[in-house]
């Protein structure tokens, strides 16, 4: 019976060791694991802030396909918004991507429209946030058939850079390129879901000439990063900026050109790392 007791009190010891060991083990996971969900939860706070609060343009996400100026007028009734302010986007198919800029007179109108975020027409709710200069001026040159010039989707003097450093301005990438005119309001920066600006932009140039000489500056450094440099053109640029990009990202048509160029990225951040070593 001693020897039994003994068995048992050794059995139990054992059991109380395993499952101290396992919370040891596992309180970094769990610290991990934390850590990961206050991230989420600062992006996810992050993800309404306005990106430019003195501006006078919203972006309109999640509209009805068939939504005409005429009722983004009535939604945003009583609000001034300038002549030819609305442009509604679309995307590579020239169909309607469900986006649309609308600059209003002031700021403080613009402020107000933000009222209407998640309120509905027809059927569906819509999400108001306040948007930039740069991102309407993308709309109106290649979104609305009645404003670009006939050439406009395939005008060849834009380039796209990854791997820019995420405090970057735009005059950091103008000195990057030195003697290479950059039109102005030509740094069209690109974000993430959250907001925040992801180390990628597309670069329109004042001649179609310059991309050529551009693209030398390939895997050049701005700081401690090197910059990588791809040949583009406005159509690419306005399919993003019209809700392509964004489509890629979160799945459905285009999820595999996503998943191949996030596995790019992947790359390309092991070999700056070799390279720095």
């Amino acid at each position: 019976r001693s020897h039994s007791r003994e068995r048992n009190r050794g059995g139990s010891e054992e059991r109380t060791k395993r499952d101290r060991r396992g919370r040891e083990g596992d309180s970094p996971d769990r610290e991990r694991e934390g850590a990961r969900n206050r991230d989420l939860g600062s992006a996810k706070s992050k993800e309404r802030e306005p990106r430019d609060p003195n501006s006078v343009i919203v972006k309109c996400k999640g509209l009805p396909w068939s939504t005409t100026s005429k009722e983004l007028e009535d939604f945003f009734q009583g609000l001034t918004i300038i002549p030819d302010g609305i442009v509604i986007c679309k995307n590579q198919d020239g169909r309607a991507s469900g986006d649309a800029y609308v600059k209003f007179e002031t700021n403080e109108e613009a402020t107000k429209a933000l009222v209407k975020d998640r309120e509905t027409i027809g059927s569906r709710y819509v999400e108001v946030f306040l948007s930039t200069e740069s991102d309407w001026l993308t709309a109106c040159e290649f979104q609305d058939p009645s404003r670009p010039s006939p050439d406009a989707a395939t005008y060849g003097g834009v380039v796209k850079v990854r791997g820019l450093p995420f405090a970057c301005t735009d005059q950091d990438v103008r000195d990057f390129f030195k003697d290479l005119e950059i039109k102005e309001n030509g740094v069209r920066w690109i974000e993430g879901r959250d907001g925040r600006r992801n180390g990628e932009a597309y670069i329109v140039f004042v001649t179609n000439s310059s991309v050529d000489d551009a693209l030398k500056f390939h895997r050049e450094h701005i700081g401690q990063r090197y910059v990588e440099v791809f040949a583009s053109n406005k159509g690419e640029m306005a399919s993003y900026f019209a809700g392509g990009g964004e489509k890629e990202r979160r799945g459905g048509r285009g999820a595999d050109r996503g998943r191949d160029r996030d596995r790019g990225d992947r790359d390309r951040d092991r070999d700056r790392d070799r390279d720095r070593d």
